[in-house]
């Protein structure tokens, strides 16, 4: 990069009475006594920056501030980026009006720097993932995993014109790549685990049963085939991933990036790469009998099936298949009932006589259901909002499945004592 520019817009507060002219704004700035300006260049922290400041438009309410660093190095960009913070700070606390940056070098040149790490950790997942697979499940894994309208669809589309099953791995989203390895799955499910334990008696708990028992403790692909022998934990390699998923989109959404977020990139990366690498090596020795491959597979399909529709459609589906859990839930425990027409009577009857002492309320489940309804409301979620929102509806689902699974066990417990 031969010089750094970053440009400003100070759009003018109308009724500030200072600072709305050029010469007016330059004495302000100058008044924090760390900048000195001469007519085409300014000094700051003895660092020399060629500047031009001037009204912008014809009603002399916006002010262009233009500041350029020609001799580019790791230092003196540290000093611009302080001088470009010292215009905001000032333009913010004297009240003269808000600062819009239009143009910003310096988040480009630490965002070139960043990516490259970034797109070498995100394609060691990939690799970890597809080398894991093809050692384990096989190379039929790819036609047999991903749906076929999917596969279709991805062959068709001009987005995707180069589209190979072998390279299935680079369809999937950088967030979603980790959840195959560190996403926790249940072995068994708490309905099916419920129907198992409802028939036996205190006398048949053996290795057997507590084998099955164990298996409703949610575990991740990471712990049962990896972390043995790799000192790494799970949670930590999530948490950094998700830090590390936000910085790129800083980067691939041209928003403002700087040199502490450069430096952990680089913390983070350095962090993920040898665990990376080392699980890569792991998958050629691992021993997986034939109903983990099951598992895998299944695994993978409902992991990949996902990317199919974007995050907004996915909450739809979880408000939606949350609904009809609550409604089933209240048809079991309502039998005699009017039918109610109104969801939110059903949801209000449901939380007021059968989930009235949990952890959520009819209120939260209104609440999901006005947001998934709402697409203006939707739209102004980003993806770490709508993910927490996604979890909410999956723990408030968790408790209506086990009333069901309860409620139903104590029925079939009735019609046996019959």
């Amino acid at each position: 990069m031969d010089e750094c520019i970053v440009e400003m817009l100070l759009i003018v507060n109308k009724d500030t009475s200072f600072g709305r002219s050029p010469s007016a704004y330059k004495k302000i700035i100058e008044a924090s006594e760390e900048v000195i300006f001469s007519p085409k260049e300014l000094k700051f922290k003895e660092q020399s920056f060629k500047y031009n400041i001037s009204e912008y438009g014809s009603n002399k309410e916006t002010i262009s501030v233009k500041l350029t660093l020609s001799d580019v190095s790791e230092d003196n960009l540290i000093i611009f980026s302080k001088l470009t913070r010292l215009f905001k700070k000032i333009s913010s606390e004297s009240n003269l009006g808000s600062t819009q940056i239009i143009w910003d070098d310096i988040s480009k040149y630490y965002s070139i720097q960043a990516y490259p790490l970034i797109h070498e950790i995100e394609n060691l997942m990939r690799k970890l993932i597809t080398k894991f697979m093809i050692h384990n499940v096989g190379l039929s894994w790819t036609k047999d995993s991903v749906p076929k309208e999917f596969s279709e669809a991805l062959k068709k589309s001009e987005k995707n014109t180069e589209y190979n099953e072998h390279n299935l791995m680079y369809q999937v989203d950088f967030i979603e790549l980790s959840d195959f390895i560190f996403k926790s799955y249940r072995e068994i499910e708490i309905t099916d685990l419920i129907r198992k334990l409802t028939p036996l008696e205190f006398k048949d708990i053996n290795g057997d049963i507590f084998s099955e028992l164990k298996k409703i403790v949610p575990r991740t692909n990471w712990e049962k085939f990896f972390e043995s022998n790799i000192e790494a934990n799970a949670d930590t390699i999530i948490k950094n991933w998700s830090i590390l998923y936000r910085l790129r989109c800083k980067v691939a959404h041209n928003r403002d990036f700087t040199k502490q977020d450069l430096d952990e990139v680089i913390r983070l990366t350095n962090t993920l790469r040898p665990i990376l690498k080392k699980a890569i090596e792991k998958t050629e020795t691992l021993t997986i009998d034939p109903k983990e491959k099951e598992e895998l597979t299944s695994q993978f399909e409902n992991e990949f099936s996902n990317n199919t529709k974007s995050d907004e459609e996915l909450f739809k589906d979880r408000v939606l298949e949350l609904y009809l859990q609550i409604r089933h839930l209240y048809q079991l425990t309502h039998s005699n009932s009017e039918n109610i027409n109104s969801y939110y009577k059903v949801i209000q009857t449901t939380f007021q006589n059968i989930l009235h002492d949990e952890k959520f309320n009819a209120e939260d489940v209104m609440n999901l259901i006005n947001i998934s309804t709402n697409d203006d409301v939707l739209r102004k979620c980003d993806n770490f909002e709508i993910h927490d929102l996604m979890n909410i509806c999956h723990s408030i689902k968790e408790l209506v499945n086990f009333k069901i699974s309860s409620f139903e066990a104590g029925l079939n417990e009735a019609v046996k004592n019959e």
